[in-house]
């Protein structure tokens, strides 16, 4: 698998407080970042925020395997979907 670089939003979410981990590329990469290195996947990168932020999530977008906290995006799914 190849590696990609991440870094992490010191800017919490306002919905969860988590901070993001975003790859490279992403269209949400955040100006007020750390940076995280390069992983071969999100979840080591994952680790690696939780050693600056206590409360860490992998973006939608980008890192959708590490995503955990649907506050924003299940408040956006159509009532009756079934999905949260």
């Amino acid at each position: 698998m190849a590696r990609a670089r991440y870094c992490v939003n010191n800017n919490a979410q306002p919905d969860s407080n988590d901070h993001e981990v975003h790859r490279a590329g992403c269209t949400f990469w955040p100006s007020n970042r750390t940076e995280l290195g390069e992983h071969e996947l999100c979840q080591t990168a994952v680790a690696a925020a939780k050693c600056i932020h206590s409360d860490v999530n992998g973006c939608y977008f980008c890192s959708r395997e590490c995503h955990t906290t649907w506050i924003s995006t299940a408040d956006k799914l159509p009532s009756g979907s079934g999905e949260a």
